[in-house]
């Protein structure tokens, strides 16, 4: 179910829920969104979640309803947003880079770190990066560039990223390094 407004939306509420309700301080903390219970006797599993983009209403029986909240934009939003995108393109024509623009190229590399994996030095930089040693990717990177030819003058926007292999780790894992590498200016 979709309706327009915050106010719609408890309205709906009002609408389908058996009963009055009342914020629940203590569920609401645990749960850390305001949620709404029956204030009636027999009914304290009926209850409303605030979830900011819709109402749940949920009910004894089992049932879930989700009140959906499309907001809808006003008038003037819409002309101060189509004005921003004239001015964005009028300004792309005006402005000049701070810098001289320059080529990157992006490179992914993969850190192994799986049980299965012989590779001992692998396995130590994979263990240096769980250790959140993160400049170990820069090194990588850099010793990756240099042994492949490539003539690095600036690596930036490194990423790291971790997956575990398996539910708690226990095959390992790896971790995915993503870097934009600018060619050394001769």
């Amino acid at each position: 179910m979709k309706v327009n407004s915050i106010q719609e939306a408890w309205n709906t509420v009002n609408e389908i829920f058996p009963t009055d309700y009342e914020k629940d301080v203590e569920s609401s903390q645990r749960a850390g969104y305001p949620i709404y219970r029956s204030t009636a006797e027999g009914h304290y599993y009926d209850y409303i979640c605030d979830l900011n983009d819709r109402l749940e209403i949920n009910l004894t029986s089992g049932k879930t309803i989700n009140v959906w909240i499309e907001k809808q934009p006003e008038q003037d939003d819409v002309k101060e947003s189509v004005d921003a995108i004239q001015a964005a393109k009028e300004l792309g024509g005006k402005v000049f880079p701070l810098f001289e623009m320059e080529t990157y190229t992006k490179i992914t590399l993969v850190v192994d770190g799986s049980k299965w994996n012989p590779d001992e030095t692998e396995r130590k930089v994979y263990e240096g990066l769980k250790r959140a040693e993160s400049w170990l990717a820069s090194d990588l990177m850099t010793s990756y560039c240099n042994n492949n030819g490539i003539r690095w003058g600036v690596i930036e926007g490194v990423n790291i990223q971790h997956y575990n292999h398996g539910n708690k780790e226990e095959n390992g894992g790896h971790f995915v390094i993503t870097a934009y590498i600018g060619r050394r200016v001769e």
